[in-house]
């Protein structure tokens, strides 16, 4: 089996504890590849992409950290954050004009919970689409879902 190392942090890696990327690098998955959120997607991403994730991930918990996380506790109806999603995963806030798309990480089941995230500014939101679709629900009803793509 050919071993090879992780582009960013130099470990040795093999088949099942490296990631290979489009530009035929490999990271490790142990310490590199964790830093990423779930969502990110490794196998187009070239080595660089996957630097500049990784850059974001760490400014953007900073900002959630500094920012977001005492606006959760705010009494103050017009600093409020907006949660969207089923755990609550991006949150959007209107007195700063900024949207984090958050993931949480527990050490041990639920205890040693960390947030991570990624911070963007709701100004550099150029463009979206509304799509629709109907579904057929558990119960036989149709229901509407709406998507902002």
């Amino acid at each position: 089996m050919a071993k090879n190392t992780c582009a960013i942090c130099g470990a040795e890696v093999n088949l099942f504890t490296g990631q290979a990327l489009a530009d035929k690098t490999y990271i490790c998955r142990k310490v590199c590849a964790k830093k990423c959120l779930k969502i990110f997607d490794f196998v187009p991403a070239t080595l660089d992409e996957v630097k500049s994730h990784i850059e974001q991930v760490e400014k953007g918990t900073k900002v959630w950290n500094q920012i977001f996380v005492p606006l959760q506790k705010t009494k103050v109806k017009e600093e409020k954050l907006k949660r969207f999603g089923k755990n609550g995963e991006l949150y959007v806030s209107p007195s700063t004009g900024l949207i984090a798309l958050t993931e949480n990480r527990y050490k041990i089941f639920i205890f040693g919970k960390s947030t991570i995230a990624c911070v963007y500014r709701l100004a550099d939101l150029y463009g979206y689409d509304y799509e629709s679709e109907t579904v057929k629900n558990s119960e036989g009803k149709e229901e509407t879902k709406h998507y902002c793509i």
